[in-house]
Formats: structure tokens, C-alpha cells, sequence
């Protein structure tokens, strides 16, 4: 996983709590779990442990890009980003809330 961070040419931050601190470290998960693991990660995690750092609407954004990141080089299937990416979308709107009650 550090490996794809690594070569990835965005914004690291958010991929490597995704990857690294969350789906490795904290849930001990693969990349393959990358896309049904999103709303853990935002829902519980990111605002427990990692909102200071960025914003979740900003988060969600970054992730997606990463997303495509994965699918284009053959991480995660087309299928499982489109509808990762969906989830970010309709689900951005609670995980705000839910920072905004924490």
C-alpha cells in the first residue's frame, strides 16, 4: 500500500489515512476492501481521529480522485470506484453532520 501511495501524484494525505493509518494499520484490511470500507472511514474514524487535518468535504474529494487513481492502474475495479465514489457523494452531507455533533 505504501508502494501505491508513493507513486501516486496527488495529494498524499488523505490516501495514506485511507491505506496506511486506516485499512492497514487500524481495521488490518487490503486494498481490496478500499471501496466498501469509505463510510467507516469517514463515518467513525476521520472524525474521530483525523479532522483537524482537512475538512471532510475536501477529504471526500481527495479520496475520490484517489479512487481513480486505483481503478486506472488496476487496484480496484471500475465497478467498485463508480459506486465508492458514489457513496462519498450522497453520504458527504451526514458525515458533516455527524463533525459538526461530535
Amino acid at each position: 500500500m505504501e508502494e501505491i501511495i508513493n507513486n501516486y501524484s496527488g495529494d498524499k494525505l488523505i490516501p495514506e489515512l485511507f491505506l496506511i493509518d486506516y485499512l492497514q494499520d487500524y481495521e488490518g484490511m487490503d486494498i481490496t476492501s478500499a471501496c466498501t470500507s469509505v463510510s467507516l472511514f469517514f463515518g467513525y474514524y476521520y472524525i474521530q481521529k483525523c479532522i483537524v487535518d482537512i475538512s471532510i468535504p475536501k477529504a471526500v474529494k481527495e479520496l475520490s480522485k484517489f479512487f481513480d487513481y486505483l481503478s486506472e492502474k488496476g487496484y480496484i475495479d471500475r465497478d467498485g470506484c463508480a459506486e465508492a465514489k458514489e457513496q462519498l457523494k450522497r453520504r458527504t452531507p451526514e458525515w458533516v453532520q455527524q463533525e459538526k455533533d461530535w
